[in-house]
Formats: C-alpha cells, structure tokens, sequence
C-alpha cells in the first residue's frame, strides 16, 4: 500500500493581482487542473503549517487549487501541487504551494523567485537511503 503525504511546502510572499499570478504560475510551468474536494485533509494540513509560521489565512481571502507542474522543455511526468492563495483587496498577497513528491518545488523555486515572488519558507522532506551492506 502507498501512503501518500506531503513532502514539500513553500510559501511566497506574491503582492500581484490574480491576473498576473496566474500569468506567473503558467509560465513557470503549473497550471488549474480542478478542484481540491478530493484534498482536503491535505488542504487543512497547509494552513496549519501557515499558522505555525505566522501567517494567519484568516485574515485573507483564501481559495485552494490543484494544479499539475510540467517539468521544464515538456518532458517528464506532470507533478500535482496543490495551491492556496491569500488574497486581499483583489491581490494576492501570499501562495503556498505543496507537492507530494520531494524536490518538485525546489526545481520551479529559481522561476517563481525570478518573476518577484519572494519565499518566506521553504520544506522539501525526503527519504533518507541506507546503504544495504
């Protein structure tokens, strides 16, 4: 049986209105596949993770997403990320981003930072290997 849970979480500090995040995120790669229902155990995992960092998603507007990242030139597996936005007065002013799979944030992290976002924090866990002897 595969267990499956988070193995990643970043969160941005965006300050954009939605129109141009979304241009963002299409350019670095992700884009809305449909809606997180299925996710939600996941989703209240998120927003604990912000509370715990000082972020209080109370204070904002918030909507989750799930969207699928495509490696860079097309190639590879599609990844499925999930996404809350904090958004105020029509902005949005934070994004965390979650992955179950290690590393897949990391890779679009340069993109992201390079169109203005900026990271609050970052978590990337993966599976130590022993090696057999």
């Amino acid at each position: 049986m595969r267990v499956r849970g988070l193995k990643s979480l970043a969160v941005y500090s965006v300050n954009k209105d939605s129109e141009v995040f979304w241009l963002d995120l299409s350019l670095a790669g992700y884009r809305k596949v449909r809606s997180g229902e299925r996710y939600a155990a996941f989703f209240d995992e998120v927003y604990r993770w912000l509370r715990e960092y000082g972020i209080a998603p109370e204070e904002y507007a918030a909507s989750n997403y799930v969207v699928h990242m495509q490696p860079p030139g097309g190639s590879g597996r599609t990844s499925t990320v999930l996404l809350v936005t904090l958004t105020k007065k029509g902005r949005v002013v934070y994004a965390a981003l979650a992955s179950f799979t290690p590393g897949v944030l990391l890779r679009m992290s340069s993109q992201l930072e390079k169109a203005g976002w900026k990271s609050r924090f970052f978590l990337d866990f993966s599976v130590r290997k022993e090696a057999v002897s």
